[in-house]
């Protein structure tokens, strides 16, 4: 008998491209080698119950037969763009649909976390593109590139729900499509092609053309800084507060570009890579 199921999540470092085009809404996932943990055990309640202060996870959990206890750990900040909701969702719903007998597929946890919540698509293999609201669209793009981030979080919160809900949104999101259209094209050949660069500079536009909706207040030192420090690009949380600069992993030392970058900003800096999206669940006998 299984006594225990546990999940891995990863966060992310806010995306790599997000907009809409045509009017819907795309997101391509940034996932890193951040990761919630949760663990599900059985017991004698019919009903699961979970962390106190996570709502969305106990409604998440009410859809799955049997109950038990699930406990998550995770460092993903809640409301800085780091997907912690998202994760947070989907290790409590692949543990306990695990240690169930029924596990959960990546489109289902996708579904699920959107129908509670704008969601990204970390739940998928590789690199995805979403339609993080209405979830219209879902694409594997295929395996991350070698990209390494130094990642920098400006503080402060951005609820996602009232980000996405927010009135002036859609016109927003109209104005720049151009550019994000532009993004959208050049990170889907980028990821194909394993091309750093290309994706970064991707990573970049997106992140310039949203300043005008939700400015970050390290977007200008970030800029100025990235090609003094030889990074790609920039990205940023399009609804959160990190920015990460980007790097090729085959040919950077990313400890000194940490060194030399973490000064300048006057905030600490975090070594993380681009890695592949998806759930890892383990069971304990």
């Amino acid at each position: 008998m299984i006594a225990a199921a546990a999940a891995r999540a990863p966060g992310t470092w806010g995306e790599l491209v997000q907009g809409t085009v045509g009017g819907v809404d795309a997101l391509i996932t940034c996932p890193v080698n951040l990761h919630a943990i949760a663990v599900a055990r059985l017991g004698s309640a019919d009903r699961w119950q979970g962390p106190a202060g996570r709502p969305r996870t106990l409604r998440a959990l009410a859809g799955i037969p049997g109950g038990g206890q699930v406990r998550i750990r995770s460092p993903l900040r809640p409301g800085a763009g780091m997907a912690s909701s998202t994760a947070d969702l989907c290790a409590a719903m692949a543990a306990a649909s695990a240690l169930i007998g029924l596990p959960k597929t990546p489109e289902e946890l996708f579904d699920r976390c959107r129908r509670l919540e704008p969601t990204d698509g970390l739940m998928f293999p590789g690199i995805a593109l979403v339609d993080h609201v209405h979830g219209s669209r879902v694409e594997l793009l295929g395996p991350p590139p070698p990209l390494g981030i130094i990642g920098v979080d400006a503080g402060g919160v951005v609820e996602t729900g009232g980000f996405n809900g927010r009135a002036d949104l859609k016109e927003a999101n109209r104005r720049k499509e151009p550019a994000v259209r532009e993004a959208l094209t050049t990170a889907i050949t980028a990821v194909a092609a394993g091309d750093a660069a290309a994706l970064a500079t991707a990573a970049t536009l997106s992140a310039r053309v949203h300043q005008a909706i939700l400015p970050n207040p390290l977007w200008e030192r970030a800029a100025a800084l990235a090609p003094a420090c030889g990074a790609l690009g920039v990205n940023i949380a399009h609804s959160g507060t990190v920015v990460g600069f980007l790097f090729d992993l085959n040919r950077t030392d990313m400890v000194e570009e940490a060194h030399w970058l973490g000064p300048r900003l006057g905030l600490p800096v975090r070594l993380l890579k681009l890695i592949s999206g998806g759930i890892t669940i383990h069971k304990r006998g």
